[in-house]
């Protein structure tokens, strides 16, 4: 072969996507993405800025297969906002309710749904996202596995997008009824900060 052919080929999300995922990962730009998320956390703490960061580059150059990646030692939500009719990209976008979940956080301003209505149900959305997550990590810590496995095991327990926990999950999420303990969300004479602090 000529040093040309001997070179990987880019597969694009287009030509042929899903093989892509089940090939073994190659690179090392995982580890640098968790030394790099590492480095932020351990710096928030001495600064006032938060912990989160864009990852921006072309389609189909492996942006999701890098977080799935790191999923396997980080513990993530992973949420794939992408539009069902979408075939050019991979994964394919979670749902939720039978919806795709892209459709929650694109719900237009009116009259009715004010800013301070979609922080108080983006909240309740979170809320809802961190009970489930919680109650997950109570059974797991009863099944008495070691703590090493925590990120490997969520991450296979809730799939991909489309699967049954993972649907399960986002379809609790943006059931509009109240949280315990937070049932006045939506009365906007309760202040956001106060919701913030429970």
């Amino acid at each position: 072969k000529t040093e040309d052919e001997k070179k990987p080929t880019l597969q694009t999300p287009a030509s042929n996507s899903k093989p892509t995922w089940k090939t073994a990962y190659v690179g090392n730009a995982h580890t640098l993405l968790q030394g790099a998320m590492d480095a932020m956390y351990s710096d928030s703490f001495e600064k006032p800025y938060a912990n989160f960061c864009a990852i921006i580059q072309g389609s189909g150059t492996g942006k999701s297969r890098l977080v799935d990646k790191v999923a396997d030692s980080v513990f993530m939500i992973p949420m794939v906002l992408r539009p069902t009719g979408d075939r050019s990209g991979f994964p394919q976008g979670d749902m939720a309710d039978g919806q795709p979940l892209l459709g929650f956080f694109c719900t237009k301003t009116t009259k009715e749904t004010l800013e301070l209505h979609l922080q108080r149900r983006y909240l309740l959305f979170l809320l809802k996202i961190i009970a489930f997550v919680d109650n997950w990590i109570n059974l797991w810590k009863r099944s008495g596995l070691g703590i090493e496995r925590l990120a490997a095991d969520w991450k296979e327990y809730l799939g991909p997008p489309l699967s049954p926990e993972r649907l399960k999950m986002y379809t609790t999420a943006i059931d509009p009824s109240p949280l315990r303990g937070f049932e006045d969300i939506s009365d906007e004479r309760v202040e956001f900060d106060h919701l913030r602090n429970r």
